[in-house]
Protein backbone atom coordinates (compact mmCIF):
# COMPACT_ATOMS: atom_id res chain seq x y z
CA UNK A 1 0.00 0.00 0.00
CA UNK A 2 1.28 3.26 -0.77
CA UNK A 3 1.70 5.47 2.16
CA UNK A 4 -1.24 7.03 3.13
CA UNK A 5 -1.39 9.43 6.52
CA UNK A 6 -3.37 7.88 9.76
CA UNK A 7 -4.28 10.91 10.76
CA UNK A 8 -7.96 10.19 11.58
CA UNK A 9 -7.67 7.30 13.12
CA UNK A 10 -7.04 6.39 16.76
CA UNK A 11 -3.47 6.46 17.86
CA UNK A 12 -2.44 2.91 18.04
CA UNK A 13 -4.11 2.05 15.10
CA UNK A 14 -2.60 2.33 11.16
CA UNK A 15 -3.82 1.52 7.69
CA UNK A 16 -2.98 -2.25 7.07
CA UNK A 17 0.26 -2.10 4.53
CA UNK A 18 -0.75 -5.69 3.33
CA UNK A 19 -3.64 -4.84 1.66
CA UNK A 20 -4.14 -5.74 -2.03
CA UNK A 21 -7.16 -4.71 -2.34
CA UNK A 22 -10.72 -3.64 -2.10
CA UNK A 23 -11.55 0.19 -0.44
CA UNK A 24 -8.48 2.03 -0.17
CA UNK A 25 -8.00 4.89 2.18
CA UNK A 26 -6.30 6.51 -0.63
CA UNK A 27 -9.33 6.94 -2.36
CA UNK A 28 -11.67 9.55 -2.30
CA UNK A 29 -15.45 9.48 -2.87
CA UNK A 30 -18.28 12.00 -2.87
CA UNK A 31 -15.98 13.92 -0.39
CA UNK A 32 -14.67 11.11 1.97
CA UNK A 33 -11.97 8.88 2.09
CA UNK A 34 -12.38 5.09 1.92
CA UNK A 35 -11.42 2.88 4.83
CA UNK A 36 -9.61 -0.06 4.76
CA UNK A 37 -8.29 -2.20 6.60
CA UNK A 38 -6.80 -1.35 10.16
CA UNK A 39 -3.87 -2.72 11.99
CA UNK A 40 -1.88 -2.39 15.62
CA UNK A 41 1.44 -2.77 14.72
CA UNK A 42 3.05 -5.83 16.24
CA UNK A 43 -0.80 -7.50 16.46
CA UNK A 44 -2.37 -10.88 14.98
CA UNK A 45 -5.42 -9.20 14.31
CA UNK A 46 -6.77 -6.74 11.49
CA UNK A 47 -10.13 -4.46 11.60
CA UNK A 48 -11.99 -4.97 8.41
CA UNK A 49 -14.88 -2.43 8.26
CA UNK A 50 -18.23 -3.59 8.31
CA UNK A 51 -19.81 -2.68 4.99
CA UNK A 52 -23.26 -1.03 5.00
CA UNK A 53 -26.81 -2.34 4.95
CA UNK A 54 -27.88 -6.06 4.48
CA UNK A 55 -24.48 -6.97 3.13
CA UNK A 56 -22.65 -6.04 6.27
CA UNK A 57 -25.14 -8.06 8.70
CA UNK A 58 -24.87 -10.96 6.27
CA UNK A 59 -20.77 -10.65 6.47
CA UNK A 60 -21.18 -10.53 10.22
CA UNK A 61 -23.86 -13.03 10.39
CA UNK A 62 -21.58 -15.83 8.07
CA UNK A 63 -18.46 -14.97 10.14
CA UNK A 64 -20.02 -15.65 13.45
CA UNK A 65 -21.31 -18.93 12.34
CA UNK A 66 -18.29 -19.59 10.86
CA UNK A 67 -16.42 -19.00 14.13
CA UNK A 68 -18.87 -21.21 16.30
CA UNK A 69 -19.63 -24.33 14.25
CA UNK A 70 -17.46 -27.22 14.30
CA UNK A 71 -19.16 -30.83 13.83
CA UNK A 72 -18.74 -31.01 17.69
CA UNK A 73 -20.43 -27.84 18.33
CA UNK A 74 -24.08 -26.97 19.07
CA UNK A 75 -27.04 -27.10 16.58
CA UNK A 76 -27.20 -23.82 14.80
CA UNK A 77 -30.21 -23.16 16.80
CA UNK A 78 -28.51 -23.51 20.14
CA UNK A 79 -25.74 -21.46 19.02
CA UNK A 80 -28.13 -18.39 18.86
CA UNK A 81 -27.57 -17.59 15.39
CA UNK A 82 -30.30 -15.12 13.46
CA UNK A 83 -33.36 -16.70 12.30
CA UNK A 84 -32.87 -15.48 8.92
CA UNK A 85 -29.86 -17.99 8.17
CA UNK A 86 -31.42 -20.95 9.44
CA UNK A 87 -34.32 -23.35 8.15
CA UNK A 88 -36.43 -25.80 9.55
CA UNK A 89 -33.46 -28.52 10.24
CA UNK A 90 -31.18 -27.80 12.97
CA UNK A 91 -28.88 -28.86 10.79
CA UNK A 92 -29.13 -27.08 7.70
CA UNK A 93 -28.87 -23.55 6.79
CA UNK A 94 -31.33 -21.85 4.19
CA UNK A 95 -30.39 -22.40 0.59
CA UNK A 96 -29.37 -26.02 1.50
CA UNK A 97 -25.95 -25.49 2.79
CA UNK A 98 -25.05 -28.11 5.45
CA UNK A 99 -23.17 -27.84 7.80
CA UNK A 100 -20.59 -30.24 7.07
CA UNK A 101 -20.20 -27.02 4.18
CA UNK A 102 -19.64 -24.79 7.33
CA UNK A 103 -17.13 -27.12 8.60
CA UNK A 104 -15.00 -27.29 5.85
CA UNK A 105 -15.13 -23.21 4.96
CA UNK A 106 -14.01 -22.34 8.30
CA UNK A 107 -10.64 -23.80 7.57
CA UNK A 108 -10.31 -22.01 5.13
CA UNK A 109 -11.52 -18.59 6.31
CA UNK A 110 -9.39 -16.34 8.89
CA UNK A 111 -10.61 -16.29 12.57
CA UNK A 112 -13.34 -14.09 13.58
CA UNK A 113 -12.40 -12.51 16.95
CA UNK A 114 -15.38 -10.18 17.55
CA UNK A 115 -17.03 -6.74 16.24
CA UNK A 116 -15.10 -3.48 17.37
CA UNK A 117 -16.63 0.67 17.09
CA UNK A 118 -13.54 2.78 16.49
CA UNK A 119 -13.82 6.63 16.29
CA UNK A 120 -12.58 6.74 12.72
CA UNK A 121 -12.57 9.85 10.09
CA UNK A 122 -14.74 12.06 12.56
CA UNK A 123 -17.51 9.37 13.20
CA UNK A 124 -17.82 6.16 14.86
CA UNK A 125 -17.58 3.17 12.47
CA UNK A 126 -17.85 -0.58 13.24
CA UNK A 127 -15.27 -3.13 12.24
CA UNK A 128 -14.90 -7.23 12.36
CA UNK A 129 -11.64 -8.25 13.60
CA UNK A 130 -10.28 -11.16 11.97
CA UNK A 131 -6.93 -13.02 12.32
CA UNK A 132 -4.06 -12.13 10.89
CA UNK A 133 -3.26 -14.47 8.38
CA UNK A 134 0.15 -12.97 7.38
CA UNK A 135 1.43 -11.90 10.42
CA UNK A 136 4.27 -14.63 11.07
CA UNK A 137 5.60 -13.70 7.51
CA UNK A 138 8.48 -10.78 6.82
CA UNK A 139 7.61 -10.62 3.46
CA UNK A 140 4.17 -12.34 2.33
CA UNK A 141 3.22 -13.79 -0.60
CA UNK A 142 -0.50 -12.26 -0.85
CA UNK A 143 -3.06 -12.84 -3.49
CA UNK A 144 -6.85 -11.64 -3.41
CA UNK A 145 -9.60 -12.78 -5.66
CA UNK A 146 -13.11 -12.90 -5.58
CA UNK A 147 -14.39 -16.67 -6.13
CA UNK A 148 -17.24 -18.06 -7.81
CA UNK A 149 -18.74 -17.34 -11.23
CA UNK A 150 -20.77 -14.53 -10.08
CA UNK A 151 -19.77 -12.38 -7.22
CA UNK A 152 -22.70 -9.70 -6.59
CA UNK A 153 -26.03 -10.45 -4.63
CA UNK A 154 -28.29 -12.44 -5.43
CA UNK A 155 -30.97 -9.28 -4.98
CA UNK A 156 -28.66 -6.56 -6.74
CA UNK A 157 -29.88 -4.06 -9.49
CA UNK A 158 -29.56 -4.60 -12.92
CA UNK A 159 -27.21 -1.72 -12.63
CA UNK A 160 -24.91 -3.57 -9.91
CA UNK A 161 -25.20 -6.54 -12.19
CA UNK A 162 -24.02 -4.92 -15.60
CA UNK A 163 -21.01 -3.35 -13.03
CA UNK A 164 -20.19 -6.19 -11.84
CA UNK A 165 -20.07 -8.69 -14.88
CA UNK A 166 -18.73 -6.04 -17.28
CA UNK A 167 -15.00 -6.18 -14.92
CA UNK A 168 -14.19 -9.39 -15.98
CA UNK A 169 -16.26 -11.30 -18.41
CA UNK A 170 -14.25 -14.40 -18.08
CA UNK A 171 -15.09 -14.60 -14.54
CA UNK A 172 -18.35 -16.25 -15.58
CA UNK A 173 -16.60 -18.93 -17.06
CA UNK A 174 -13.65 -19.26 -15.19
CA UNK A 175 -15.15 -18.54 -11.57
CA UNK A 176 -12.79 -16.57 -10.25
CA UNK A 177 -11.15 -13.14 -10.69
CA UNK A 178 -7.86 -11.54 -10.17
CA UNK A 179 -8.14 -8.95 -7.82
CA UNK A 180 -4.19 -8.41 -7.01
CA UNK A 181 -1.49 -9.98 -5.88
CA UNK A 182 2.02 -9.50 -4.68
Amino acid sequence: MSFVSNEGLPDEYQWFSDQIAGHHPSVIKNGKREIGLLKIPGSCEILKPKQDASRGEKEVALYKLLSSSSSSSPSPTEQNLPSSLLTTSSDELRNGVRMEDVDGLRELTAKFYRMQTLFVDGEDREFLVLEDVTSDYKRPAILDLKMGQVTYDPLATPAKIKKETVKYPPQATMGLRILGYR
